[in-house]
């Protein structure tokens, strides 16, 4: 009878624990399933496959405000190294053997279209946001996807120290500028990144040889100064040693809303322009996070944050359709830009001839 008890409580204890187990293991599962669900809806969630070396970006604009927006965005490390066009292009080209960046995000598309033409960028690849880019943008699109653009801004405004010139005598067209017996100034081509847009449009527009016979005769009466960036350029402007200046719309307007005693002129022939191109290095091994830092450049929010800063960089034309520009730059300005082969052809030229004759 003792015997027939005990089994009958121990068949009961071996009842109760499987249905401990089962209601447990059954519950585990679910909350598993409910963790991965919650994960799966996460923005920010990281792929396991990432890097966990921060994504390495070349860039001249942007770069201590680009980075954390990013990682604020995506939770993903950026590290954006600045510096000039012609800086940016002279390390790509001494890291050749080994490269320390990711992305090259830059304005002078025709630089990076040479550097396309060597199999530096990934190619083949078409993000999801491309989808947002506008008509003006996809004119710069390669059919490679090499690179991709994210915007255009006026290389060089026609800019004049009021000083020098009224509002009736100031020159409005090119023409007048460079037919000027006063002294105007550019930036250099082969050191300014938005410089090399200026001199190839006007060599482009000219043809070669013409433009070659201008600028030959402006250096030979000394009537034409370059200076190795903008920067430079625009103080030469505003203290008079020289009088009118080819100077890229972030530095014009810079001046203006500092109060200087300068005027800006977008001659209706147009004025050359600089597209800023982003492009993921073909050895990269971040390529996850060099793909979403592209997404992330073509999005119209990003572009509208980077309009809306308090910055004179943010004078630009945003290429993603939607985005806004600055209510206090020009309306609807007519940016001229050579084909990008030409322009990429005679990069090498152009910029050996205008250092030839900085040495003379």
């Amino acid at each position: 009878m003792l015997k027939e008890k005990l089994l009958k409580n121990l068949l009961l204890i071996v009842v109760l624990s499987f249905g401990l187990l089962v209601m447990f293991g059954c519950g585990s599962e679910a909350n598993t399933d409910e963790e991965v669900a919650e994960k799966e809806d996460a923005p920010n969630m990281k792929s396991s496959n990432v890097s966990e070396e921060p994504l390495i970006v070349y860039a001249n604009d942007f770069t201590d405000e680009i980075g954390p927006l990013f990682e604020e965005a995506t939770g993903y490390q950026i590290e954006v190294i600045h510096g000039g066009g012609g800086e940016i292009l002279a390390r790509v080209e001494a890291e050749q053997g080994n490269p320390q960046w990711d992305v090259i995000w830059m304005d002078g598309h025709a630089s990076l279209h040479s550097l396309a033409d060597r199999g530096m960028f990934l190619e083949g690849w078409e993000p999801q946001n491309l989808s947002q880019l506008s008509a003006e943008g996809e004119r710069f699109l390669p059919s490679t996807n090499a690179y991709f653009p994210t915007d255009i801004h006026a290389a060089a405004t026609l800019a004049y120290n009021k000083d020098a010139f009224t509002q009736e005598t100031a020159p409005t067209t090119w023409q007048e500028f460079f037919q000027l017996s006063e002294i105007v100034g550019m930036a250099d081509p082969g050191v300014a990144a938005p410089a090399y847009p200026v001199a190839s449009w006007f060599f482009y527009d000219m043809g070669m040889e013409e433009a070659k016979v201008m600028f030959d005769e402006m250096f030979q009466e000394n009537r034409l100064r370059v200076y190795p960036k903008n920067g430079p350029l625009g103080s030469a402007l505003v203290n008079g040693e020289i009088k009118a200046a080819a100077l890229q719309e972030h530095n014009s307007y810079g001046l203006k809303l500092n109060g200087e005693n300068i005027e800006i002129i977008w001659p209706e022939e147009g004025v050359p322009g600089s597209v800023r191109v982003a492009a993921i290095g073909e050895h990269s091994e971040n390529i996850e996070i060099a793909k979403a830092f592209v997404e992330f450049l073509l999005d119209m929010e990003t572009q509208n944050q980077l309009t809306q800063l308090d910055d004179t960089g943010s004078f630009f034309t945003p290429l993603a359709e939607g985005a806004a520009v600055r209510h206090d730059r020009e309306v609807n300005p007519n940016i001229v830009v050579p084909d990008v082969e030409w322009a990429s052809e005679h990069e090498a030229e152009i910029k050996q001839w205008f250092a030839d004759r900085a040495v003379q």
